[in-house]
């Protein structure tokens, strides 16, 4: 999300206080740098500094603080809490106030009131739907720009509804910019925007939420992350556009390259939109947390050490093969008996108490999950990793020698080795999220083949471990 710019501002702890209180505190509140802040040059609101003779009739904190700007934004920082305080003699007071949220508007509003509708734009979403109702007109004698035509008998087919179920409808717009002359050109701008219905009013903590799992959902389809853009929605207490700023992650910018070889655009999975979106947004737990971590890894947007990403794509791969699959090693009434049959014949008390505990717990190994998953999903992994088992076998090794840190040092053959198996890791994990989805194995399979993503990491992986 772009840093903002709002001017100088009164501010005070409620809206009535900006009209009746002449000596409101004179700042700024901005999204600046990864953070919201509000900056009070000459006075404070909350509670800090040491050399204050009226620090006890500050709050430590505010819920909300409230804002007027001179060019006539309403403001609403939430989650309001003294970052600095400082004393300057000769000079006064300044503070800086850091908050979670800064919330933008022409009319007053309640920043507590439930959410009705919200609209929400993301960088690379139009690359996603790659079409649009805007058609450009060209003359043939000489060739040259004519006009740009709305086809707006077509309404339907390009703000198209994505999903309606019994929570939210979401629905494609597209919007077009105020026209700009340059020397002997005329530029109009193009973007596309998600529109959200509730179909009962939400927090802002769950629209924010619902609208970085949407990111995650178009990452995972344009194979890099895609960034919060803007944020805007109207509440139930007023009809006016709230705009929504926050610390939301950042993307890196995409290449000609990237944006060739998008796995699945709008077009691939039109038909059946609604339902991989609707399994996404209600995944259960691990399918939720398997999913974000791969986004995450896939978005390389972020430095680790390695065997970190090693680490958080095996927990990815493990989450992923407890799905929908009984994890018990064996039914309760025969691992009883067999546990007591075992610890009977163990005479020595301190032997058997310690062997009790060995068999204290009646679950898979991850060896056996990962190789019932690999013959589960065998439709969409048997292309990727042919010999299934090496794929598991290099997994738990690998797995085991990055947790369980010991002395054995890598060669630069090892690094490869374990590099290329993290990719691999990737892909499988990528794969079977599809699957659970809901996107057909052929369909998927023939995006990777002519979409050309990661062609030579996976055609790498797949050599790799061919059968």
């Amino acid at each position: 999300m772009e840093d903002t710019n709002f001017g100088a501002a009164i501010w005070s702890y409620d809206w009535q206080g900006l009209q009746q209180d002449e000596s409101c505190p004179q700042g700024t509140a901005n999204l600046s740098d990864d953070s919201v802040v509000l900056n009070l040059p000459f006075d404070q609101l909350l509670a800090g500094g040491a050399t204050s003779d009226f620090e006890a009739t500050y709050p430590d904190n505010a819920d909300f603080l409230y804002g007027f700007t001179q060019d006539g934004y309403y403001l609403s920082l939430t989650d309001a809490t003294q970052y600095r305080t400082s004393t300057h003699i000769p000079g006064g007071i300044e503070q800086t106030i850091h908050g979670r949220y800064l919330l933008a508007s022409h009319k007053t509003f309640d920043p507590t009131s439930n959410i009705e509708h919200a609209a929400i734009r993301f960088h690379h979403l139009r690359n996603w739907v790659a079409k649009s109702p805007f058609i450009t007109e060209m003359t043939t004698n000489p060739l040259r720009f004519s006009a740009i035509k709305y086809d707006k008998d077509n309404k339907d087919k390009y703000d198209l509804l994505l999903l309606d179920d019994n929570q939210v409808t979401a629905r494609l717009r597209h919007i077009i910019g105020i026209p700009s002359n340059g020397v002997g050109d005329i530029t109009i701008s193009h973007d596309v925007v998600i529109d959200l219905e509730f179909k009962q009013t939400t927090k802002l903590r769950d629209l924010v939420g619902k609208a970085l799992s949407l990111g995650r959902f178009l990452s995972f389809c344009l194979g890099f992350y895609a960034e919060l853009k803007e944020l805007q929605c109207i509440t139930e207490s007023s009809d006016s556009i709230i705009r929504v700023y926050g610390t939301f992650p950042k993307a890196k910018p995409q290449g000609s390259s990237r944006l060739a070889s998008i796995p699945f655009k709008l077009t691939d999975i039109e038909d059946t939109i609604g339902t991989h979106m609707s399994k996404w947004l209600n995944a259960p737990n691990l399918l939720k947390e398997s999913s974000s971590i791969i986004v995450s890894l896939m978005a390389n947007n972020w430095d680790m050490p390695f065997n970190l990403n090693i680490i958080a794509a095996s927990q990815a791969l493990e989450a992923l093969s407890k799905l929908d699959t009984d994890t018990k090693s064996l039914d309760d009434a025969q691992y009883e008996r067999y546990r007591t049959v075992v610890l009977s014949g163990v005479s020595d008390h301190k032997i058997r108490e310690w062997a009790g505990n060995k068999l204290n717990s009646n679950r898979k190994g991850q060896k056996k999950l990962l190789q019932e998953m690999i013959e589960r999903y065998s439709a969409y992994l048997a292309w990727l990793v042919g010999d299934g088992k090496a794929f598991v076998k290099e997994h738990v090794n690998s797995r085991n020698s990055f947790i369980h840190i010991g002395n054995t040092e890598q060669d630069k053959e090892g690094w490869e080795r374990e590099y290329w198996h993290y990719r691999a890791t990737i892909f499988v994990c990528y794969l079977v999220i599809c699957a659970n989805l809901g996107i057909p194995a052929e369909k998927v399979l023939n995006r990777l083949h002519t979409s050309s993503f990661e062609n030579y990491a996976i055609s790498k992986v797949r050599k790799i471990y061919a059968s």
